[in-house]
């Protein structure tokens, strides 16, 4: 609870005694006042000081973390004061110093002139109706000619409200009597509505209340701040309904329908371009959208309005992707080839994705890490290079495993050795499958021989290469296997030698090739699934679903 204003002058007596001296030129401002006008003022003006003090000291213990709001708010708990009090008192004494802080009761406003006019009539009072001699006032002010015109407006205005609810009708002045009387649940219900925050259910209760102790029905108005009108509606809803009817039930169907249909409407005008409204713009934006909701359904709709209807549509700001396409026109018949050949295969086949990494600096890397709040990892943008790593390798498709070799260059050679080593261990099988991008090399007459004449052995598995359409590397699975590696071994690395970064990367794959011994899977994912990649309805290049 906060305290009263006595207990407030008690706490404060030492501290004005203690600090009076100090702002003693303040306090000669306000010496000549009375006790108690004085000694408010003080109060405030101490308070204000303190504040201050208060401030500076909590900026000094919290340093960054230090919020003036929060430490205001502290204070004012502190001292029984709200924080609304604290700031009004605040920007009087910025305005008018410590003379501002003075309580306005009345004394010290400025005197009226005495003209020595006034006004004598003679007004008789019906008992009956006593109100009705206020009709008499307004007769009177409308005649004065001493009376301003300001001042004659706005006393009319106020005295015709009046006779507007209250006067001509004695049944306002008699006791209001409901269908019965409140029993004490009902009564306990109500003062708990008189203690809420609802003002509709605080003034049902109170005129609920009031009529249950047979007040009349002009007190019961005034005290419920409603008209006579509406309290005999809520007798008579009481004597029909009981005492349910305190609670306040709203109907949203008629609402909730006019946004839904607002909501259709604002889709509408996103699936139609900003040009056919006359609007210079590529894309749409609030204020765009509000322009064309105006000129379709002659209704203005703000921007805030419109962000909270498309928080319930699956529109939102996206940032549009480029995706890799390629340019073949047989990109189609090649990719079903090659899925086809995959999703065929035999338990005595193995189908192969090929590609070479590199080359590949051993110098210092950056790349993501754990690193600790402040500080930032560095590495030169220029380095001496400690030489090159470049190797090529090839993914098992069905028992995911990846078997390299590395090369000095990419070349025809590296993609020879890599064919015969593929060849002469899975030398069981009876059939072999290649696929890899259109580089060059791949295609080069020396590797065309290399297969031709493994073909032709009269022991050991054929060899069937289907390249892969230009610019879809998307499709070879190895490169991500080799993204991966990347960022296991390579970035943040900082090898010293050839023979360092060679021997991480073997160990990177060993792990890998471990891993899926023990936990089989094939390799890619939705490629082998023919519902989600149908190829004869693919784009080129769009490879995942939407």
């Amino acid at each position: 609870m906060k305290k009263s204003t006595e207990s407030k002058q008690q706490e404060f007596l030492p501290l004005i005694k203690a600090e009076r001296l100090r702002y003693e030129n303040d306090l000669k401002l306000i010496a000549h006042l009375p006790y108690k006008l004085r000694i408010r003022a003080e109060m405030r003006f101490f308070f204000i000081k303190e504040s201050e003090k208060f401030l500076k000291r909590e900026s000094v213990r919290l340093g960054a973390k230090f919020r003036k709001k929060a430490a205001l708010q502290q204070f004012c708990r502190s001292q029984g004061i709200s924080i609304s009090t604290y700031y009004r008192s605040l920007m009087a004494y910025r305005q008018g110093g410590i003379k501002a802080l003075v309580p306005l009761l009345g004394w010290h406003t400025r005197p009226v002139k005495k003209t020595g006019r006034k006004i004598s009539r003679r007004i008789e009072i019906d008992p009956k109706d006593p109100l009705s001699f206020l009709s008499n006032f307004v007769t009177i002010i409308k005649s004065a000619s001493i009376i301003d015109a300001t001042t004659k407006q706005t006393s009319i205005t106020a005295l015709n409200y009046i006779l507007k609810y209250f006067r001509g009708n004695p049944f306002k002045y008699r006791p209001v009597a409901l269908c019965r009387r409140l029993n004490q649940k009902e009564i306990g219900l109500l003062h708990r509505y008189l203690e809420g925050s609802h003002k509709n259910h605080r003034a049902r209760a109170r005129a609920l209340l009031l009529a249950n102790r047979n007040s009349s029905l002009i007190e019961i108005a005034l005290e419920a701040h409603r008209s006579p009108g509406t309290v005999l509606r809520w007798i008579r809803r009481f004597n029909e309904e009981g005492i349910g009817f305190v609670e306040t039930t709203y109907d949203y169907t008629k609402g909730n329908a006019e946004r839904a249909k607002r909501l259709d409407n604002i889709v509408k005008i996103l699936h139609r371009s900003p040009k056919d409204y006359g609007i210079n713009r590529s894309a749409w934006t609030l204020q765009a959208i509000s322009h064309a909701y105006k000129n379709d359904y002659n209704f203005v709709l703000s921007a805030s309005t419109i962000r909270r209807a498309l928080k319930k549509t699956n529109y939102t700001w996206r940032r549009a992707k480029r995706v890799l396409t390629s340019n073949d026109p047989k990109y189609i018949e090649k990719t079903k080839r090659v899925l086809d050949a995959l999703r065929s295969l035999k338990e005595d086949e193995a189908f192969f994705f090929i590609d070479e990494a590199g080359p590949w600096r051993v110098k210092k890397y950056g790349g993501k890490s754990y690193t600790a709040k402040g500080k930032t990892k560095k590495y030169p943008q220029f380095q001496k290079s400690k030489g090159r790593v470049t190797f090529i390798g090839a993914l098992d498709a069905v028992e995911n495993q990846v078997i390299w070799a590395f090369t000095d260059t990419k070349d025809t050679a590296a993609v020879v050795c890599l064919i015969k080593t593929l060849y002469y261990r899975y030398h069981d099988h009876s059939g072999l499958y290649f696929t890899w991008d259109c580089a060059s090399w791949h295609n080069s007459s020396g590797v065309q021989t290399c297969v031709q004449l493994l073909n032709g052995m009269t022991a050991g598995p054929s060899i069937t290469i289907y390249p892969l359409p230009p610019r879809s590397q998307y499709l070879n699975i190895v490169e991500s296997v080799f993204s991966g590696l990347k960022r296991a071994v390579i970035h943040n690395s900082d090898y010293g030698c050839v023979y360092e970064m060679k021997s991480a990367i073997s160990q990177h794959f060993r792990d890998r090739n471990n891993y899926f011994k023990l936990n089989p899977k094939r390799a890619g994912n939705k490629i082998w699934d023919r519902e989600y990649y149908e190829v004869e309805k693919i784009e080129s290049g769009l490879f995942r679903k939407k």
